[in-house]
């Protein structure tokens, strides 16, 4: 638990609670890579044959790993048909879903100048996991109940035995394929714990929750120990387990399940004041207008919220470490050329604001539905040399609106670019007092570069 008092504003407060954080985090200065990721192009179902193509066109846009996410595994007892959900637990590459295995698309990955990443659920054991059958001792007993038969159950990392059996597994895997990234998921209720009937007294004395814990977090350290390139994400039905305690273990965090941009903009918004925007990973989430038919594809376009144009739906995953989600194989040039240009954007300009500059609010929050008036968030260096503004107009009836860029060394005269490509020259004490953004749309954006 961290308590602190400080004179000066919201903004202020949270600057010095994101450093202190930033402070803590594996491998801080390590850029944390632009992301391609499986999970919305198919949903728990990928195939090398579906993922291969995607490769190539991941590098074009600019996106620097490709990560697999959730059902590309088997169990021990076979393949299966069952869904992404009830496979989880042993970690064996199906052969059915990837008959070359997973290293073919590791390697080509490598062969387009892409890291590759691999989704997990480490402490989630499946219905058909073998560990329910041969080692059910190593499983949570939750409020004191063994997990029914059908049910999902969590593997106690508190246990030290479950903890070597699941490390040695992870372990062989990123090993084997080849892995750069590892995000690490959790969609289940640990509740308080409990331990497993039979185990031994000295283990049960200890709480089971602090146990389980202390063990994933010990489980991180050892995993970024023996793969110290690894880049680690953590995740938990959407952002379930952003604690102080996994930002020192983990490189960055996956911030919510939500699609919407708007809702994700609000939720942005309020992450952010506890945790620094490196911490916070979020995609671009979108899809064309309509399905084509590919095989195994879903068209869940529903789940766009389609106020405000592709440019906006990107700035708003750009907020914090950044990567796309989408069957960008059925994408529009012209959405490919708008993906790529932001791409390079937060490579080169964005990226080490993100990292290591200090971010404040120039907007109340904004409400989930969007129907707040401007959003606003401004990123400056730490040296007053450099920063990014990002402005949305919702809902509001005003076209214009001027926000004060905090953070400028006053007489210093700055070059103002625009991404419509105007530019302009103020000083700092005139930046302070007021940029004005003009955006004649309901639900555009504009980025704003100052150098």
């Amino acid at each position: 638990m961290l308590f602190g008092r400080l004179s000066g504003s919201l903004n202020v407060a949270t600057q010095q609670l994101h450093d202190f954080r930033r402070g803590r985090r594996p491998n801080r200065d390590r850029p944390i890579p632009v992301q391609f990721n499986s999970w919305y192009p198919f949903l728990g179902e990928p195939t090398a044959e579906l993922l291969m193509p995607l490769v190539p066109i991941a590098k074009r846009i600019g996106c620097e790993a490709f990560v697999v996410d959730a059902g590309w595994y088997r169990t021990d007892n076979g393949e299966s048909d069952a869904e992404w959900k009830q496979r989880t637990g042993d970690w064996r590459t199906s052969r059915k879903r990837f008959p070359d295995g997973l290293r073919a698309v590791s390697q080509a990955c490598r062969a387009e100048g892409l890291l590759f990443g691999l989704w997990f659920e480490p402490e989630v054991i499946s219905s058909s996991s073998s560990i329910r059958t041969q080692h059910p001792e190593w499983l949570h007993h939750i409020h004191g109940q063994e997990t029914e038969p059908d049910e999902r159950a969590v593997l106690n990392l508190g246990v030290p035995v479950a903890w070597d059996h699941a490390f040695e597994r992870l372990s062989r895997i990123l090993r084997l394929i080849g892995v750069d990234w590892m995000k690490w998921d959790f969609n289940a209720d640990l509740a308080s714990g409990g331990w497993a009937p039979g185990l031994p007294a000295e283990l049960t004395r200890r709480d089971p929750l602090v146990a389980h814990y202390e063990g994933l977090y010990r489980m991180q350290d050892a995993i970024r120990a023996a793969f110290p390139d690894l880049i680690l994400e953590m995740c938990a039905g959407g952002g379930g387990p952003i604690d102080g305690e996994i930002l020192s273990h983990a490189h960055t965090n996956w911030m919510s399940d939500q699609e919407s941009a708007l809702r994700k903009l609000a939720i942005h918004f309020g992450t952010q004041l506890a945790h620094p925007p490196v911490a916070c990973n979020d995609w671009l989430i979108d899809w064309p207008g309509s399905p084509d038919g590919h095989p195994g594809q879903v068209e869940p376009a529903s789940l766009v919220d389609w106020r405000g144009d592709l440019a906006f739906r990107l700035r708003v995953a750009m907020l914090g470490t950044f990567g796309i989600s989408a069957p960008i194989d059925r994408w529009s040039q012209s959405d490919i050329s708008t993906a790529a240009s932001h791409v390079e954007f937060y490579v080169t300009k964005l990226r080490p604001l993100v990292h290591h500059g200090s971010q404040s609010y120039l907007t109340v929050p904004p409400t989930p539905d969007g129907s707040s008036d401007w959003a606003a968030v401004w990123y400056a260096a730490k040296d007053g040399r450099s920063g990014v503004l990002f402005a949305f107009r919702l809902s509001g009836a005003d076209a214009k609106r001027a926000f004060r860029l905090t953070g400028l060394q006053e007489g210093t005269r700055y070059k103002i670019t625009f991404d419509s490509g105007e530019s302009t020259t103020r000083t700092g004490d005139e930046l302070a007092a007021g940029l004005e953004i003009a955006l004649p749309d309901l639900f555009r954006s504009c980025l704003v570069e100052r150098v």
